[in-house]
């Protein structure tokens, strides 16, 4: 489905693979949560940006999620009316608003809905030494860096109507 695969070879291939399908059941297994938590993925994504880089803006959540502003606006709306998400004015400047993730009301939300995920993550992890899980994370917190410029860069391509197919 579209990558190239930096390295040749057996080892390259196979991560290659296994990564897609954790992408995949990474997606799945969000939908899910999503819909049991009585969310659209959408909202479900929107909300973890806010609660990891908050108080953001609707811009910059618009920019970080690559939806319209609009769309940003109905999505906070929902959030806010299952008050999981609170709407600072600036004093300042009253058209300036930021939004700011209610991270109790989230963690009540969401961590019955991931203590199996957890439970079985930290089992996984305990097959590891500390210094493969170094390994891991750093290769990891590497990939989402890539992702996250690669999504960038896809939705200014968006913005500026450049479409790649």
């Amino acid at each position: 489905m579209g990558h190239s695969d930096g390295k040749s070879g057996h080892a390259g291939e196979a991560l290659n693979e296994a990564q897609r399908e954790l992408g995949t059941w990474t997606l799945l297994f969000h939908q899910a949560i999503a819909e049991r938590a009585g969310l659209h993925p959408t909202d479900h994504k929107c909300l973890d940006l806010i609660c990891r880089m908050g108080p953001i803006t609707a811009g910059e959540l618009a920019q970080l999620a690559g939806l319209t502003t609009g769309a940003v606006t109905a999505v906070v709306d929902r959030l806010v009316e299952r008050d999981l998400v609170e709407r600072n004015y600036q004093a300042a400047d009253r058209r300036k608003v930021y939004l700011h993730g209610q991270l109790e009301k989230a963690s009540a939300l969401f961590s019955p809905l991931f203590a199996s995920l957890g439970k079985q993550m930290n089992a996984l992890y305990a097959d590891y030494t500390e210094a493969e899980l170094d390994l891991i994370t750093g290769f990891t917190k590497r990939a989402c860096s890539i992702l996250e410029k690669e999504v960038q860069n896809m939705n200014s391509r968006q913005r500026t109507g450049v479409r790649q197919v």
